[in-house]
């Protein structure tokens, strides 16, 4: 059957009504089959008539060809983060805050809604056609993204209003989605996440993303936050769900534990409620912190527990040749993630926890935190005692120990666990970051013997990558030019990627700012080591060590043979508000990943700490900031002035 132009308008219609009814509503009324067979209908018409294409047809959710970038996006107001409540008490504190910043001894009306565990989009609608989409990035600048969200089917193409309008939202991956992935991805935020960053928009429509708003900013004068989210619903446009008005403390309480409770029956991830004051107007007499919205917190839910059985006890031997204990047990659905294999840090904590093989335990995992086993659950009938080995499960060589010490390690430096690992770290983002050397590449290369010492990474030739498997061409040029592209490189970043033992990056910038080249390194003493504000006697020791009698120094002057250049990382001479501060960031930051806050410190004349001390001027908190908030608390209770700041209120500082 030929369609009309007109049958082809209604038709499109008709699909996005049957996509919405699927999608946001959760209520199909036709079959998948037939959908498919009136979608085939409007492609048959469109390959016929490509110049009568509808914008908003079904069929134009995915661009024709990749980008080459994404293209930086200014937001139209800052997309701040929240402040956070972890219990009961800190809830009641914050209501407690809003009366008070009103005025009024009457409980303020909220509106509760869960906490999507997504990716923060921003999307701009003009004339009802989608124009720009971007992702959150730092708060005021992010990625344009605008072909990645025409991809997600729950989003109109467009919407029935002449206005312009701003929707916020999250994107999200379904469960039942990501177990149809089988495993490949880590859990569904950060497979989301990184499905909204692909160049290819086909990729993105291959992930199935999904998406909530939960605020549209328009003409339209609303009373309060709910009037806003009944709004997105007339627009048809995918509303948060289960959103609640509460007008008292024990209702909104509980509204958030029954978030709690039903999440298991959605197919989504939530973490925690959003508390946010319903009337706009109070919401703009309480207005804004520098950290935060008055009106709004997070209410974060507590990390989730899973029991399951640990099968066995695995030794895992690190780039420094101590030896871990790592859980092997039968997976488990935790936290997002299928877990099979959790930490188990040490020998003695082992011993502390009573846990040995056989028995139910159970395991924690919060977010991307490494999986834990917390404890026992039941005990086996058959447990199995866990000793640690006499030999390195790798290389068979004698396992070190001394009583004073809890760890074991191997000794032997040319362990192929420890070569394989001292790459890795070698050429990780925080050292010398060279794009294209994964682990897999890394292990191959130390099994075919083309890295044997750290130097040997500036030595690779064209024929040494072609030898690995999945390797082309252009993949082992472009490895070739990223290694020469870093031959320049940070004096503290080598430093850090040397792998010594106790040596951070907060330690390596001590080290680079205080001896200013290899020569000034070689010849410092023990006690210039420890007179180092920030080094402790442990690592002093390390360091002097991995100088004097391990292999550093040939590490050093081989890589400057090979055509490798050391330099200071450039502060600027400023009077900026972080010169000169020593600076803690404790938590997770929405906006950027802790390496990058800390170089952006570094360039302002700021210094980065890696403890809570008396010495510590500023301390940034993320989400899930946990003992070092507690001690910088503290210690300003005893006399200390330690400025903490949360993410909005750094932002700004560094803007």
């Amino acid at each position: 059957m030929t369609l009309s132009h007109l049958d082809y308008i209604n038709l499109i219609e008709t699909l996005n009504k049957h996509a919405h009814q699927y999608y946001v509503l959760d209520s199909p009324e036709i079959s998948d089959s037939d959908y498919d067979k009136l979608y085939h209908q409007v492609l048959d018409f469109e390959s016929n008539n490509p110049l009568l294409i509808e914008s908003n047809s079904p069929t134009q959710r995915i661009g024709d060809k990749p980008l080459e970038n994404f293209e930086p996006f200014t937001h139209s107001s800052i997309m701040a983060s929240l402040g956070n409540a972890f219990d009961k008490e800190s809830l009641e504190k914050f209501c407690e805050r809003v009366q008070k910043g009103l005025n009024t001894n009457i409980f303020p009306e909220f509106c509760i809604e869960p906490k999507i565990d997504g990716a923060a989009v921003a999307i701009h609608y003009e004339n009802g056609q989608l124009k720009v989409a971007a992702t959150r990035g730092n708060g005021k600048v992010g990625e344009t993204i605008t072909q990645n969200i025409k991809t997600i089917r729950a989003r109109p193409l467009h919407i029935k209003t002449t206005e312009a309008l701003e929707i916020r939202g999250e994107v999200y991956m379904k469960q039942s989605v990501f177990d149809a992935l089988g495993g490949t991805y880590s859990n569904p935020r950060n497979t989301a996440s990184g499905a909204l960053r692909q160049l290819d928009p086909k990729i993105a429509a291959e992930r199935k993303l999904d998406i909530f708003i939960y605020q549209v900013y328009s003409n339209q004068h609303f009373k309060t936050h709910y009037e806003n989210i009944e709004y997105l619903k007339k627009l048809n446009l995918p509303a948060v769900p289960f959103v609640t008005v509460c007008k008292s403390f024990d209702k909104l309480w509980k509204a958030v534990t029954d978030i709690y409770t039903n999440r298991p029956n959605n197919d989504f991830q939530i973490d925690g409620a959003v508390i946010k004051l319903n009337n706009i107007a109070d919401q703009k007499i309480l207005g804004f912190t520098n950290k935060a919205p008055r009106w709004a917190i997070a209410y974060k839910f507590a990390a989730e527990q899973a029991v399951t059985t640990l099968k066995d006890i695995s030794i895992q031997v690190g780039r420094t040749g101590i030896l871990t204990p790592v859980g092997e047990l039968i997976p488990v659905f935790v936290g997002g993630a299928t877990i099979s294999r959790a930490t188990l840090h040490n020998k003695s904590e082992i011993d502390r926890k009573g846990v040995q093989i056989g028995d139910q335990v159970i395991i924690q995992r919060a977010g991307d935190v490494i999986p834990e086993i917390v404890g026992v659950h039941e005990k086996s009938k058959n447990p199995i005692p866990f000793e640690m080995p006499k030999h390195c499960p790798e290389c068979d060589t004698d396992i070190s120990h001394n009583d004073e010490d809890i760890a074991y390690y191997c000794p032997n430096y040319h362990c192929p666990a420890q070569v394989k690992a001292r790459f890795s770290h070698f050429v990780s983002k925080k050292a010398l970051d060279i794009d294209g050397m994964g682990e897999q590449l890394v292990t191959q290369l130390v099994e075919k013997k083309h890295l044997k010492d750290l130097p040997d990474l500036f030595k690779l030739n064209f024929n040494d990558l072609m030898s690995c498997e999945r390797m082309g061409e252009k993949s082992a040029n472009n490895v070739l030019k990223a290694i020469a592209d870093k031959k320049n490189l940070s004096w503290a970043r080598f430093l850090y990627g040397c792998g010594i033992s106790f040596v951070g990056e907060y330690s390596a910038e001590l080290l680079a700012n205080t001896f200013k080249t290899p020569q000034d390194l070689y010849t410092a003493t023990h006690e210039d080591f420890i007179n180092i504000n920030g080094i402790g006697e442990k690592t002093a020791e390390s360091i002097y060590q991995a100088i004097h009698h391990d292999n550093l120094r040939d590490i050093i002057e081989t890589s400057q043979t090979l055509g490798v250049v050391f330099e200071q990382e450039q502060t600027q001479e400023t009077t900026h508000w972080f010169s000169h501060k020593t600076v803690l960031i404790t938590g997770t930051l929405s906006s950027m990943g802790r390496s990058e806050a800390q170089q952006q410190i570094k360039k302002l004349g700021g210094k980065i700490s890696s403890a809570v001390s008396k010495n510590l001027d500023v301390l940034i908190v993320g989400d899930n900031a946990g003992s070092k908030l507690k001690k910088a608390n503290e210690l300003n209770n005893s006399g200390s002035n330690i400025i903490i700041l949360n993410e909005t209120e750094f932002l700004s500082y560094i803007a």
